[in-house]
């Protein structure tokens, strides 16, 4: 993969170091830098070449739309593991963790936070082994959830001395208390960060040769350079809406093309058939979508997104169904109304058979108090609080009071003080 990345080599070149570090201590690598230019693809080329080094990986890709998921991140990043992988831990903790990751029904006790942090810290020090070091690869960290991010943390902070890295992409600028309280707990002397920057003339010509299967001549490459400050993704939608506009004839005159990302993505999307456009919200608005989910919530959608797979704006993988870059799904949420994006979560909420994903797509869909809602919210509280998710929980509780009607004070309260 590295091999088919542009103008990246300086970047690349941190990643065999970091792996080197990471073979005999706790190694740290984040890949940082605005949104477009790449991070993704970098994360990405250094996870699989971990891989090839015989490496056990263990990766997370957080959405937005997936922030709010109780303890999503840790779910993501240890659901691959086999159950013998929690063997060794100690009973209280083994089990701990297999409730938080729904591996098993609560019983007994509520596990607390600290459990599952030191369940976890315990967890990762065994797989770390001399024969095999542990990365933990986390793309766009800053969505990560607060739960899954203290929990890590704690980690992290008792993983010097072990071979293992952590290798993570985050978009500067948009920097949230999980991103910072996952790295803040990693010494900073094991710490390396790499800024992506603009990509030059000759790597947009050669992007988009290989992305648009031609380039431009070279006054019009100056122009697209400087519209776009080198930002790879916006550069490949500029050069796409000049192929589908017609390259300027004077190429010292302004580019016939929106001037921002936002405007282009937006005008792309727009573009698209409306039922495409109603399938896009959908996936916007999804947790973890897959191709049944987006049927069992409005059946047709999964073929209605036919037309954006094919621009290259979705991609589905088996029954995984992803926008090719979070800028899109933020893009369609621009073009969309908020009525539609209301009638999309309550579309998921209705379809979802997640006590949890269901709370969260009621209360976006709710368009004020209501006591169901509230309810159902109080109730995903109540159950992540089960599984030791206590900021979860906490968060839950506090959302279940906003939206308790104001004529039921004493309800509003009660929740105000579980949260507490």
């Amino acid at each position: 993969m590295a091999d088919e990345i542009v103008g990246r080599g300086a970047e690349l070149a941190a990643v065999e170091p970091f792996l080197d570090r990471a073979a005999t201590d706790l190694a740290v690598l984040v890949l940082e830098g605005e949104a477009g230019i790449g991070k993704s693809t970098v994360w990405s080329a250094a996870a699989e070449l971990a891989g090839t080094r015989g490496c056990h990986v263990l990766t997370s890709r957080p959405a937005r739309s997936e922030q709010g998921l109780t303890l999503g991140g840790l779910i993501d990043l240890l659901g691959g593991l086999d159950d013998g992988s929690f063997a060794g831990l100690p009973a209280p903790q083994r089990e701990a963790l297999q409730v938080a990751l729904l591996r098993l029904e609560p019983s007994g006790p509520s596990p607390d936070q600290r459990t599952l942090s030191v369940a976890v810290a315990g967890l990762l020090r065994q797989l770390a082994t001399p024969e095999r070091a542990l990365v933990l690869a986390i793309d766009d960290l800053q969505w990560l959830d607060d739960g899954s991010a203290a929990i890590l943390a704690y980690a992290i902070r008792r993983l010097p001395g072990h071979p293992v890295g952590l290798l993570a992409a985050t978009r500067t600028g948009a920097e949230t208390t999980a991103s910072e309280t996952v790295l803040e707990a990693a010494p900073v002397e094991r710490t390396d960060r790499v800024r992506l920057g603009p990509l030059h003339l000759a790597s947009l010509h050669r992007l988009f040769e290989l992305r648009l299967g031609r380039s431009f001549p070279r006054l019009v490459l100056v122009r697209i350079e400087e519209a776009s400050g080198g930002n790879p993704l916006y550069a490949l939608e500029l050069g796409r809406a000049l192929l589908a506009s017609g390259i300027p004839a004077d190429p010292h005159e302004p580019l016939p093309v929106p001037d921002t990302l936002g405007s282009l993505i937006a005008r792309r999307v727009s573009a698209l058939p409306a039922r495409t456009r109603r399938a896009m919200v959908l996936l916007a608005c999804s947790v973890a979508p897959t191709v049944a989910s987006l049927e069992a919530a409005t059946p047709g959608s999964a073929a209605s997104l036919a037309p954006a797979v094919g621009d290259g704006l979705v991609s589905i993988d088996g029954d995984a169904v992803r926008f090719a870059h979070p800028l899109f799904a933020q893009g369609v949420m621009t073009v969309a109304g908020d009525g539609e994006v209301r009638a999309a979560h309550a579309a998921l909420a209705a379809a979802t058979a997640s006590p949890d994903a269901r709370a969260r797509h009621l209360a976006q869909a709710s368009n004020g108090p209501d006591e169901r809602v509230a309810r159902a919210v109080a109730d995903a509280a109540a159950a992540a609080r089960l599984r030791g998710a206590t900021l979860d929980a906490a968060s839950l509780y506090q959302e279940a009071a906003r939206l308790t009607p104001t004529d039921d004070a004493d309800a509003a309260l009660r929740r105000s003080q579980l949260a507490a």
